[in-house]
């Protein structure tokens, strides 16, 4: 249904899914980017998905009753 309104979700700890407003992702990756020196994302990523992959990416990053050795993803240009 999300994907019908042309929105995005993300799935919060309990399940529930929050949706993700236009806006949240141009502010987050200007985030990123203006503070990249301070706070160095890139050393918390454990794996690295290519776009082709998201599902893959989302699968083995679903930690929730299981334990796998993804512990940080992103997906990559």
């Amino acid at each position: 249904m999300m994907a019908e309104t042309g929105r995005a979700a993300l799935f919060t700890d309990t399940g529930q899914p929050y949706e993700i407003r236009e806006i949240a992702l141009p502010v987050a990756l200007d985030f990123l980017r203006r503070t990249r020196d301070k706070y160095p994302v890139h050393k918390v990523v454990s794996h690295k998905f290519p776009l082709e992959q998201i599902n893959e990416a989302f699968q083995e990053a679903e930690w929730a009753n299981k334990q796998t050795a993804v512990t940080r993803a992103c997906i990559v240009p």
